[in-house]
């Protein structure tokens, strides 16, 4: 049980920092300055080593500023939908993260690359999923353990997001739209199953 506490509050750590260094990057930029990692790290009074393992290079850094810029505050949304069911919520999530995808997909890929050449972790990219899910089970009445809500919430960020994207059209040569809807007919099978 310890492990698993220390593990979850490993990666709430993680998104917390994650989302200080952007919240940096955000204020460099309003300042009219130039984004380098030094002043990212300046600006959040972090160390420029803690900046390396998350963002190995400015690149993978913009990407991700540029991508959360463009989105939607996870708990904002999880919250806005708080009236609808554990089940259409998380579907609603699903639906907003893969509209989300298709739209900015040649910057989604993008991104992939550099992490995937890069030191940097690729827990980020399902960080603010995983915000909004975790959100939507906070909120709402049910008898879960918190192991069960763990793998429901892990399992259905596989349906949603870049890695979604690319298994649907590259693996299996779906077109946009046979892509999202197979994925919202995984989601669905296995939300049915798991909230019984």
């Amino acid at each position: 049980m310890k492990n698993k506490y220390v593990d979850a509050g490993r990666r709430k750590q993680k998104l917390r920092t994650i989302n200080k260094i952007l919240d940096a990057a955000q204020r460099v930029l309003k300042k009219g300055d130039s984004l380098t990692l030094d002043k990212i790290a300046k600006e959040a009074n972090i160390s420029r080593a803690t900046i390396y393992r998350y963002y190995s290079n400015i690149e993978t850094l913009t990407a991700d500023l540029t991508l959360g810029l463009q989105g939607v505050d996870p708990e904002s949304f999880a919250l806005e939908n708080s009236h609808l069911s554990i089940e259409e919520q998380i579907l609603k999530i699903q639906e907003y993260y893969l509209n989300f995808t298709f739209k900015n997909e040649v910057t989604f890929r993008k991104y992939l690359g550099s992490i995937l050449v890069s030191e940097t972790t690729v827990e980020k990219l399902a960080g603010r999923r995983i915000i909004a899910m975790d959100k939507v089970f906070s909120t709402k009445q049910n008898n879960l353990s918190e192991d069960h809500k763990k793998h429901i919430i892990n399992i259905a960020a596989l349906f949603m997001g870049i890695e979604a994207m690319i298994l649907t059209k590259d693996v299996c040569n779906l077109d946009n739209k046979d892509a999202k809807e197979s994925l919202q007919w995984g989601l669905q099978m296995l939300l049915k199953s798991a909230l019984k």
